[in-house]
């Protein structure tokens, strides 16, 4: 198996719109987004089912997907993060699934997790005792692992549940839906923001919600972008655009 993929860890774009969600266009991720001050997130809780994946054998740097919790990276140089890579190497050859954390990286979390297409998978990074906690469960399998990382130093600001970019050329992948209306798993995708737990998007002022449009840093081209929220604000779909 080869080795998974580092991932960038700041999104700092102007928001494009002034609706609420927020419409924000960035290099990192397509997804859903609740800011807070900082210190004020403790946690957020996510489910996806892995989508198909279409590898491009022309490609000469393989490709990447990455389907993710995560706390911070918004006006941060920080990124915690858990869940599912899906890398395409070089050639003629199927895609790899990877489950990934920030604690250990390019390791995985801790445990025997073997992911598969068209799993369900459920994933949190919680914080307590100045440290943060990584779970990721394979639901359709029953496995699970978890894992850690210090607190220190970083902003506890942001929650995302997202698909990643990683720097090199992003996978085709089909429309993946995240929270409880297509996974069947309770709330997801919900995060915790000065202490009370809520779907992304029924956070309200001082904290905002920002609706997350992947773009290409150098062209400006959408690569993807999520559907609005149903489910109570906790369910969405996020659909490939274009190739990186």
């Amino acid at each position: 198996m080869s080795a998974a993929v580092a991932l960038p860890i700041s999104m700092a774009a102007a928001p494009s719109a002034n609706a609420a969600p927020v419409v924000l266009q960035n290099p990192l991720g397509a997804g859903y987004l609740v800011a807070g001050s900082n210190d004020s997130v403790t946690g957020v809780w996510i489910s996806f089912k892995i989508p198909q994946i279409t590898c491009n054998a022309a490609n000469p740097e393989g490709q990447v997907v990455n389907f993710l919790a995560g706390i911070d990276s918004y006006n941060t140089s920080d990124f915690e993060y858990v869940g599912v890579q899906e890398y395409c190497q070089p050639g003629p050859n199927s895609p790899e699934y990877y489950a990934i954390d920030s604690a250990q990286y390019p390791l995985h979390i801790e445990g025997i997790i073997h992911v598969s297409l068209g799993d369900v998978i459920s994933a949190a990074v919680t914080v307590s005792g100045g440290m943060f906690h990584y779970e990721l469960t394979d639901v359709t399998t029953g496995k699970s692992g978890t894992d850690t990382s210090p607190t220190s130093g970083t902003a506890l600001n942001a929650a995302e549940c997202l698909v990643v970019y990683s720097g090199i050329p992003l996978s085709k992948f089909a429309p993946v839906s995240f929270g409880k209306a297509s996974t069947h798993v309770a709330n997801t995708c919900d995060a915790r923001v000065n202490g009370a737990k809520h779907a992304i998007g029924k956070f309200g002022s001082p904290a905002t919600v920002y609706d997350l449009v992947l773009v290409n840093p150098v062209t400006n081209d959408t690569l993807a972008r999520p559907t609005h929220l149903t489910d109570g604000g906790s369910s969405f779909t996020v659909t490939w655009k274009a190739a990186s």
